[in-house]
């Protein structure tokens, strides 16, 4: 008996499709199928129409083309960008919304009071990451500016580029920019080079997806959001089994609860002196016992002051931002190194491994090790 054949519509040319792609081929379903790459040349939009047509797709793709085709399709799908409308159709997704307010928090941790978005036009992951980060900033951040730009420039590059331009040169200084994907953000990046604003002293710039191909070749190299793409992948060829065998599957929502942080946001933009002396004094003794009183006499300010400071500016007290800054640097060691959880620990200050793994549970909604596996294996 011949195996299905699954269509794999998803650009394996970048380190999303190739993450995603070793998550399809973990999940034991996989081993049961053939699969048809659309990068490979296997498979395209009038492929899907014919007699053979492959038994499921998993699809990552907003081509008016291939929606269109799908609407004619009557095969399972599991979509990975939430725009399809299919009856036998599901969606796997990263948290959009939670994307918006982890980049704000970000942000915020770092001083920014400007902040502004560069979306990408007829996208609703875009659409939805714009208005939480506008939303979970809108108490705090003095004005939140918006531009969109199109996904796909070919044939039109120096036209998109100098509106891009224009939009960036009104942007007030220091502001700090969150672009859709990291694609995006390397575009930004260049508009800065070209314009000689200095990043991240001018215009700090976060990305969405944290595609290793993009990070690498970024000057400076780029902060961004962790889009589980591996676990997208898992999910996504299990859904799609089900579908395959006549079961009903429910819509996935994946967490992308922490921002892998580069140079491309390494800056402390607080207006307030106090508050960014209070911080950079953190961030180098964080192996150290620090109490907020110790804090306090270093800074030559009281503690009732000292805290009053961090309540106005953050919402929040001293320890708690410590707690943050702490658990950020774990986050990049876990991510930029192999160290056991023990030595994490130790390194940041925060103790014990159970500690450490309390912290995580309580602010990511993920284990230490849960969130390794959301990221590519340490070179």
């Amino acid at each position: 008996m011949a195996r299905p054949r699954v269509a794999l519509l998803v650009d394996l040319a970048t380190s999303f499709g190739r993450r995603l792609l070793e998550g399809v081929h973990s999940h034991p379903a996989r081993q049961q199928w053939d699969l048809l790459a659309e990068s490979w040349g296997d498979v395209g939009a009038a492929d899907l129409l014919d007699a053979g047509s492959p038994a499921g797709i998993i699809l990552d793709s907003q081509s008016p083309e291939l929606l269109q085709t799908l609407n004619r399709v009557d095969r399972p799908i599991v979509d990975l960008t939430g725009a399809v409308v299919h009856p036998r159709a599901t969606s796997v997704t990263t948290d959009y919304r939670q994307v918006g307010q982890v980049a704000a928090q970000h942000m915020k941790e770092r001083g920014f009071a400007n902040l502004a978005f560069l979306g990408l036009r007829r996208s609703q992951p875009s659409e939805q990451i714009g208005q939480a980060f506008a939303a979970a900033a809108r108490s705090w951040a003095r004005r939140v500016d918006r531009f969109k730009t199109p996904r796909d420039w070919s044939g039109q590059q120096n036209h998109q580029r100098r509106a891009l331009a224009e939009w960036v040169q009104s942007l007030p200084r220091p502001c700090g920019v969150l672009a859709a994907d990291d694609v995006a953000a390397h575009r930004l990046l260049q508009i800065c080079w070209r314009l000689e604003l200095e990043v991240p002293q001018q215009l700090a710039v976060l990305g969405v997806g944290d595609y290793e191909i993009v990070s690498k070749v970024c000057d400076p190299s780029l902060s961004s959001v962790v889009i589980p793409a591996r676990e997208i992948g898992v999910q996504a060829a299990a859904c799609l089994a089900r579908l395959m065998a006549g079961q009903t599957v429910a819509p996935v929502k994946l967490p992308a609860p922490a921002v892998a942080a580069r140079r491309s946001t390494d800056l402390l933009a607080f207006e307030d002196d106090l508050l960014r002396r209070a911080v950079d004094w953190m961030n180098g003794h964080l192996a150290e016992t620090i109490r907020v009183p110790q804090l306090a006499d270093h800074l030559c300010v009281s503690r009732r002051l000292l805290e009053q400071h961090f309540q106005d500016v953050l919402g929040y007290g001293p320890a708690e931002q410590l707690r943050r800054i702490r658990l950020h640097q774990a986050e990049r060691l876990l991510r930029e190194t192999d160290l056991g959880l023990a030595s994490v620990a130790r390194m940041t200050g925060l103790g014990t491994a159970e500690r450490l793994c309390v912290l995580f549970r309580q602010y990511l909604q993920l284990t230490p090790g849960e969130y390794r596996r959301m990221l590519p294996a340490v070179r």
